[in-house]
């Protein structure tokens, strides 16, 4: 899948799930969107190892059988963190995708994946009144066809609609975003200018079976660090919080600050020949990604 980033791109994105439990997601569907037009998708089978509810499996047709192979949340977790992390997403009614998401993560007691929320049923209520603005019903009214209950085509059609309100010209575009977030604010989440004040001391142990190896330590970061710190140890790397001699890679928000860990990491790469790569945080997800 493409991840490369756009100045108007979002990711449309729908679950379905086994049972009433928000965390019982079985599978799930997204397509990126950039310029208006879809350029990937993904969907990811799951298997949530829970009980399979009969009216859950005649709305999806997916089965406990279908699912006894598949891969569980957990181990997609950094995969889809990768894809979702830090991105616009677009639902449709956000009663059930994020809290799916974020219950799916506590119940695996994974690092929470939190993106920008986009809910195109907030924008639909208030550009056409609240009343029939289901995604059915849009579908059909805006001539789109439709295979509800896939959630890879539910996905995409609640990107088109989004493509559709942006379109209108009613509300510009910065003000549809507003009205349709919620959740994570991207003010809060992302600030490029203004560092996010974290915790001192993170320090975990990277996979065996990870990818990559060596100890890496984050700075002044413009994404959550302890999204990225597990991220890093489930590719491989220990995280650590000091840099030392044992550092490999230090992974800051902003290269022209000289902030006391990169000062020492610029000291032990000129005084021992260390060789500490210093590289942005966004390259670094690039590089996780890649």
């Amino acid at each position: 899948m493409s991840l490369k980033v756009s100045t108007n791109r979002y990711i449309a994105f729908d679950v379905e799930l086994a049972n009433r439990e928000k965390s019982s997601i079985c599978k799930i569907g997204l397509v990126v969107f950039e310029d208006g037009e879809e350029v990937a998708n993904e969907t990811y089978l799951l298997n949530p190892n829970v009980k399979f509810l009969p009216r859950f499996v005649k709305k999806h047709g997916i089965t406990s059988k279908m699912v006894e192979n598949a891969p569980s949340f957990e181990d997609i977790h950094f995969e889809l963190s990768a894809i979702l992390h830090n991105e616009q997403i677009v639902v449709h009614h956000n009663h059930l995708d994020p809290h799916a998401i974020k219950e799916a993560c506590e119940k695996y007691n994974l690092a929470p994946i939190e993106p920008i929320w986009i809910d195109t049923l907030k924008i639909a209520n208030k550009m056409w009144g609240k009343g029939e603005n289901s995604l059915p019903k849009l579908a059909e009214k805006l001539n789109i066809p439709l295979n509800h209950h896939d959630p890879l085509d539910d996905a995409r059609v609640c990107g088109l609609l989004f493509k559709h309100q942006l379109l209108t010209g009613r509300y510009s575009s910065q003000k549809l975003y507003e009205i349709g977030q919620f959740g994570a604010k991207k003010e809060s989440y992302r600030l490029p200018s203004t560092p996010i004040q974290y915790p001192k001391k993170i320090k975990l142990k990277g996979n065996p079976k990870g990818k990559y190896t060596g100890t890496v330590v984050f700075s002044e970061n413009n994404y959550s660090r302890e999204a990225l710190s597990n991220l890093a140890a489930k590719a491989g790397f220990n995280v650590d919080s000091l840099v030392t001699m044992r550092t490999t890679h230090l992974v800051v928000g902003n290269l022209s600050i000289n902030t006391g860990k990169m000062r020492k990491a610029k000291d032990y790469n000129k005084r021992k020949k260390l060789g500490i790569k210093i590289m942005l945080d966004d390259d670094f997800m690039e590089m996780l990604i890649n």
